[in-house]
């Protein structure tokens, strides 16, 4: 039973533990989770922020498109006006003419697709015919009789956002052309990609990188990396890897992620349609590069934490328990002892005695009581003292557990009255054995303080199952046989029953 109770008091301590490691794990987990999700947030604020950015350029430019438009074709039809009243569009001034259209450029293109006129002059003489793509398109605007006009477009070689109108002249000879730097008449500087770039870069720490794409023409055949700040402002020398990625981004209408150990890359599409088709130039790829190093950092951070939270609070437990543990022992042990002489208390004898009961019920052997009493011990305590008679109490529950056989068990439960049992009895004989041993101990005197004290026992005896059955009943046997020994000046006496 004493074996169970520390099984269980073991195991209670060990559930306990188990719940503390389980309590600091939920939290370890929960608090990774909140990292990943502050990292998670960000970029999704890095992200909406960007997209946000695209949407209020597109709108802003639309708006200035839409105004410039306008503008263009009224001036465009001044100049229609001006070429029915002089054809001989070499005469004109165009100095003048621009002075009414303010920053605008003037553009007079003939039949063989040339600039025979403009107020830019390193344009002069610009022959369109070696850019066959373009060169269709200004043929067909030669040919009708509408104005045309082009969406505002970011210049390769300047970086400078330019828009371009044209109307023909009535009788398709020329095509007359309009030609304005944006920047001159609204102030986009700032209003760019490059500049939300930088301030996200600088607002979050795990930005590490962010570029933004597109098409470089309305055939959609080939993307550029977008820059404001140097040439090439839009660079199409970019890797075959990244242009793939940008143009799966473009057709799949959907975020790429490429993720690796210490970074991850995203590819965002902000698609803008006109009239259920792309509107190339308006839509961009944002590719965002965050720095995954943080995150890890922070991670790692958190599960040395843990880590040394758990040994810790090991530490602690394991101190506490062993404490607890002593002092469990302690208790335990000072409830089931004699405090004086150590020995089992009368208690722990009874719980001794009922195991040794059930351990004997398949076997052919008996257990012996012996009930000893000190004689005249009184005489002891009046003589010398309280004080050297419990050092001589003391030794003889030293000499009597030195006496007896490893089965053996002695416990004191009185004041000089000591019990024995004996297990794995045959007969008689085996009793008369150990009880002489027990007796031979007697003979040598107790030497204290330079006295010898001279000290002899009684001893009674009863046999379960034999003499009875219940320990109680067993006691007050040998308990009984032990007086009648005394008075019989006998060293030991059965019991037995009708003397």
């Amino acid at each position: 039973m004493q074996f169970k109770a520390k099984k269980k008091r073991y195991i209670i301590m060990c559930v306990v533990f188990l719940l503390l490691l389980t309590a600091y794990y939920r939290s370890y987990r929960q608090t990774r989770q909140l990292i990943k999700n502050k990292y998670h947030d960000q970029q999704s604020l890095v992200e909406e922020n960007i997209l946000n950015t695209l949407n209020y350029i597109e709108l802003t430019y639309e708006v200035i498109d839409e105004n410039l438009a306008e503008e263009m074709e009224e001036y465009l039809l001044l100049l229609e006006n001006k070429y029915r009243e002089n054809p001989n569009v070499l005469d004109w001034d165009l100095s003048a003419l621009q002075e009414k259209m303010e920053n605008y450029e003037l553009y007079i293109i003939d039949e063989e697709l040339r600039v025979i006129a403009t107020t830019f002059s390193p344009d002069l003489n610009l022959d369109f015919k070696e850019y066959s793509a373009f060169a269709e398109l200004l043929k067909e605007r030669l040919a009708a009789d509408s104005f045309a006009s082009d969406r505002m477009n970011l210049s390769i070689n300047t970086g400078e956002l330019k828009k371009y109108s044209y109307l023909p002249t009535p009788d398709n000879r020329y095509l007359l052309q309009l030609g304005i730097t944006v920047a001159e008449e609204y102030p986009v500087g700032e209003i760019n990609l490059t500049t939300t770039a930088k301030q996200l870069k600088a607002n979050y720490d795990l930005v590490k990188d962010i570029s933004f794409y597109k098409y470089i023409n309305q055939d959609k055949e080939l993307v550029g990396e977008v820059n404001y700040e140097e040439p090439p402002y839009i660079d199409v020398e970019i890797a075959e890897e990244k242009q793939d990625v940008v143009e799966e981004a473009f057709i799949q209408e959907e975020t790429i992620a490429i993720n690796a150990n210490s970074r991850a890359d995203r590819y965002i599409p902000y698609l803008v349609q006109k009239n259920s088709q792309l509107d190339w130039w308006n839509s961009y790829v944002a590719g965002i590069s965050y720095d995954n190093s943080l995150k890890h950092l922070a991670l790692r951070n958190e599960r040395r934490t843990f880590w040394s939270n758990i040994l810790f609070v090991s530490l602690i437990f394991i101190i506490f328990s062993l404490l607890m543990d002593k002092l469990l022992r302690k208790t335990e042990y000072l409830a089931y002892h004699d405090s004086l002489t150590k020995l089992p208390n009368r208690k722990l004898f009874t719980k001794k005695f009922a195991e040794l009961v059930k351990r004997n019920q398949d076997r052919d052997s008996k257990i012996a009581i012996l009930f000893l009493d000190l004689d005249d011990f009184k005489e002891v305590n009046d003589n010398y003292g309280h004080d050297i008679g419990d050092v001589v109490l003391c030794k003889m529950a030293s000499r009597l557990k030195s006496v007896l056989r490893k089965e053996d068990f002695v416990a004191r439960i009185g004041g000089d009255e000591f019990v024995i049992l004996l297990d794995g009895i045959k007969s008689r004989t085996d009793i008369k054995k150990i009880t002489r041993r027990v007796n031979h101990l007697f003979a040598e005197k107790i030497l204290i303080a330079d006295s010898e004290i001279s000290i002899t026992a009684s001893i009674g005896i009863s046999i379960y199952p034999d003499d009875a059955e219940e320990l109680e009943q067993l006691l007050k046997m040998a308990d009984s046989a032990m007086y009648e020994a005394k008075e019989d000046d006998g060293y030991f006496v059965y019991f037995e029953f009708g003397r």
